[in-house]
């Protein structure tokens, strides 16, 4: 991620100068007691441009980070939106599948109840022949004690 990089680059940027502006005063009191007027001008030049590099590394780094924070949280929302589509992908091909789930039941319980008439209706046909069947040996019976 390039902007993490650019953050630790800014990052180092900082370290370097608070490093220097810690070494500044040893330096420029080294150089007044040297009696060196030039390298004292150039160090206390130096120490007043630190401090506006050093605020404008700070407000760079901070600008880093948000772009940083920025981007790993684009990364986020984009993770997120392709496992919200993955999971509606899902929701529709479990619905569609309970569809058909659904619709194999109704034909398997239309089928269940078509068999149990077939069964209730060989039934009765049993009962109504076997009751025709009583009737004929009834008469059968009459029949031969008539005969006889």
């Amino acid at each position: 991620m390039s902007t993490k990089n650019d953050y630790e680059q800014t990052k180092e940027i900082l370290t370097q100068i608070k490093l220097e502006e810690a070494r500044l005063p040893s330096e420029i009191l080294q150089a007044a007691q040297d009696g060196n007027a030039a390298e004292l001008i150039r160090l206390r030049k130096r120490q007043s441009d630190l401090a506006s590099e050093l605020f404008a590394a700070q407000v760079m780094l901070l600008k880093t980070e948000i772009q940083w924070k920025k981007a790993e949280q684009a990364d986020a929302n984009n993770r997120c939106d392709r496992a919200r589509a993955n999971s509606k992908k899902v929701d529709d091909e479990s619905a569609a599948a309970y569809r058909v789930l659904d619709e194999e039941k109704e034909q398997v319980k239309q089928n269940a109840l078509a068999a149990l008439s077939a069964v209730y209706q060989i039934q009765t046909e049993m009962q109504r022949r076997g009751s025709e069947i009583r009737d004929l040996e009834l008469r059968l019976t009459r029949l031969l004690e008539e005969a006889a």
